[in-house]
């Protein structure tokens, strides 16, 4: 494969797809400097060219290691620039053993660093969806603990929110570990706020909220008539399965569960109502719409004054618009209500560090 110099000297392969890369790395690593003398040229010939192969493959899975938000992938890239960086310089001292040494050691960091954003990829799908249901159900608690004038249950929500708080800290710093376990946390605390409310409230209007929430789930269904999408259809299974396990909880005398169940189930239902009006296509081009709406308004905001890990984020987000546009102009709604939600995540976590 051929390679390029950019300005600085430094090696740029041509870009290739990401599938591509992650088989392109298995394979590498089991392959030693020395591979290449059996294909004739001296031993610098083979060290140069396998510090060069490595150059590209750090240029590739930079490209995935840029799709997330975790600091130690970006850490380990880098260690692993730094390396191959340093065999080359040893390579140009004629020092041979040292740069293969360090080129083998680069390449295997490489590879750890894709295999750890691929993993912090589903990690990052699941905080999103953490976090949207913790501020939801919170919101919901939050109110009924105010009503009903349940000044323990209004603390535990207070720290729920401290903790949300510290999680998405972390988050932008990067720590994708510690903002899960913090949500954790969070979602303890909500749990119990939830049973010291249903504990304190009127069984019989718990009983008659979850059967509000099956009313809601009938319109949801009823208004996406025939076969629903994939996506609609797994949100349809997922708040049927929430209610049955509130009406279980509620069964086996724990309200408190009841409580968090019934409002899962109600803001899935909920969801499917508030996409189903315009349709997945519309709710999509309407979200780009608002997103670029409020890049506008950021990047005047800013002025061009931003910090390194705010520019950072501002860059994540424009990518998944910009999938999610070529996702609804490719007819697949979905996937790009998908991308568009996360660019917004993304956009709220630049405002917040921008403040």
């Amino acid at each position: 494969m051929k390679t390029c110099r950019t300005s600085n000297g430094r090696r740029r392969g041509w870009q290739t797809p990401l599938a591509a890369c992650t088989l392109a790395l298995a394979l590498a690593v089991a392959t030693a400097p020395a591979a290449a003398q059996n294909h004739g040229g001296t031993a610098g010939d083979a060290v140069g060219e396998y510090i060069d192969r490595t150059d590209e493959l750090i240029l590739w899975g930079a490209e995935l290691v840029g799709e997330t938000d975790s600091g130690t992938a970006r850490t380990v890239l880098r260690q692993a620039e730094e390396m191959n960086r340093r065999a080359e310089q040893e390579l140009g001292r004629g020092r041979m053993a040292q740069a293969g040494n360090l080129a083998r050691r680069a390449r295997a960091a490489l590879w750890h660093a894709v295999k750890l954003a691929r993993e912090a990829m589903g990690l990052q799908e699941r905080l999103r969806l953490r976090a949207e249901r913790f501020m939801d159900l919170h919101q919901q608690l939050g109110e009924r603990a105010r009503e009903a004038g349940n000044e323990d249950a209004v603390e535990l929500l207070r720290r729920a929110e401290n903790q949300a708080r510290r999680a998405r800290e972390a988050h932008l710093q990067g720590d994708l570990r510690l903002a899960e376990q913090m949500f954790e946390r969070a979602e303890d605390l909500t749990a119990r706020a939830a049973r010291l409310i249903a504990e304190g409230g009127d069984p019989e209007r718990l009983r008659a909220e979850i059967e509000r929430t099956a009313e809601l789930i009938d319109r949801a269904r009823a208004a996406r008539p025939g076969e629903p999408g994939p996506q609609a259809a797994r949100q349809l299974g997922e708040a049927q399965e929430a209610l049955e396990r509130a009406r279980g909880h509620l069964a086996q005398g724990e309200p408190g569960r009841a409580l968090q169940m019934a409002a899962l189930a109600r803001r899935l239902a909920q969801g499917l109502l508030d996409e189903g009006a315009p349709g997945p296509e519309g709710a999509a081009r309407r979200q780009i719409e608002r997103f670029d709406e409020r890049l506008a308004a950021l990047d005047d905001r800013l002025g061009g004054d931003a910090s390194e890990r705010v520019r950072s984020l501002l860059e994540q987000a424009r990518r998944h618009r910009d999938r999610a546009e070529r996702a609804l102009a490719g007819g697949e709604p979905e996937p790009a209500l998908r991308e568009i939600r996360a660019a917004h995540d993304l956009l709220n976590q630049a405002e917040t560090m921008a403040r």
